[in-house]
Formats: C-alpha cells, sequence, structure tokens
C-alpha cells in the first residue's frame, strides 16, 4: 500500500512502519517526502539518496540529501551533496569526511575559547 494513502486511512500505522524501517525502496516520489518529513517531525536526522526530477522534493528537504553521479541536473540542485563516482561508495567517504572535518571545528572552537 501506498505510505501516502496508509497516512490517510491509517496514520498511526503509517508512522509506526516508517518508524520502524531504516531502509526505503521503490516508493513513489510523493510518498518519499512524506516519509523523510514524518521522519523529520521525530526528530530524526534524514539522509535521502536520488537521482530524478522526482527526487527533488525530497532531496530538499532532508538533512543530507544526496544526489549520484548520474542525476539530473535538478535533482544534483535541490541536494547538499553530488557524488562524483558510479556507486554508493561515496556515502562512505563522505560520512568519514564529515566525521573528520567536525572534529577538527570542535577542536578549533575548545582550543580557541581557552
Amino acid at each position: 500500500m501506498e505510505v501516502r494513502e496508509l497516512l490517510k486511512s491509517h496514520p498511526e500505522k503509517a508512522r509506526k512502519l516508517i518508524n520502524e524501517s531504516e531502509i526505503f525502496a521503490e516508493i513513489y516520489p510523493e510518498d518519499k517526502y512524506y516519509i523523510v518529513k514524518n521522519l523529520q517531525d521525530k526528530k530524526e536526522i534524514v539522509g535521502m539518496t536520488g537521482d530524478g526530477v522526482n527526487d527533488s522534493p525530497s532531496l530538499k528537504q532532508a538533512e543530507v540529501g544526496i544526489a549520484v553521479y548520474n542525476a539530473t541536473d535538478v535533482a544534483k540542485s535541490a541536494a547538499s551533496v553530488v557524488l562524483t563516482v558510479e556507486g554508493l561508495r561515496g556515502i562512505v567517504d563522505l560520512d568519514r569526511i564529515g566525521k573528520s572535518v567536525y572534529q577538527r571545528v570542535v577542536t578549533w572552537i575548545l582550543t580557541k575559547n581557552k
């Protein structure tokens, strides 16, 4: 059943399903946005990967929107990150680099304020 319809007919059941899932695949474009918003309403940080025009609203809404290397220009514009190589390996690199940058910023702030 489409998430959107489940949200209308059984909202608590839909939210429970969304909150218990870690990965979604083969979801209608409209439903992707609902899933992202629902997770954000629960104070979750959401990462979304996409490649098409239909993914753009969800890529824009997510805290981390990731467009794959061969994505449409619209998806790339909506995303916060664009992978430059084929495959999802770049997401692992993104996570590693992000943690490193965060640690450097925290270290700089703490040593600057001493």
